[in-house]
């Protein structure tokens, strides 16, 4: 699912430096939250065609307390980061698979084992 700011304005990320600061930015702010959630395994992201993309891996998908969890810091990043198109994705990582399994050219914010 896309999800775009409404105050989104075109060419906000012209630069390649603010690019990567706007990059650098998200992946620590929801890097750091999600470590603090039970269950996330993994963050990976693809920034591409003014597009922010995110991969959340959870081994408790059917947790809804840890879905909500994962919802609130999506929508907290989406609020701090207005201007930024994102598209969020949340990744149920069954048991014997790893995320490495699902995921090909994001690049990876972090990943544990399970």
């Amino acid at each position: 699912m896309v999800k775009t700011a409404a105050s989104s304005s075109p060419g906000t990320l012209a630069s390649p430096l603010v690019a990567t600061d706007i990059t650098t930015g998200i992946t620590t702010e929801m890097g750091s939250l999600l470590k603090k959630v039970e269950g996330v395994v993994s963050l990976h992201f693809l920034f591409r065609d003014g597009i922010f993309s995110t991969w959340v891996g959870t081994t408790k998908y059917k947790d809804e307390n840890v879905r909500r969890a994962i919802y609130g810091i999506e929508d907290k990043i989406e609020k701090d980061f207005s201007d930024v198109k994102f598209d969020f994705n949340l990744i149920a990582v069954p048991p014997g698979r790893t995320i490495d399994d699902f995921i090909s050219d994001a690049t990876p914010v972090f990943k544990r084992t399970a």
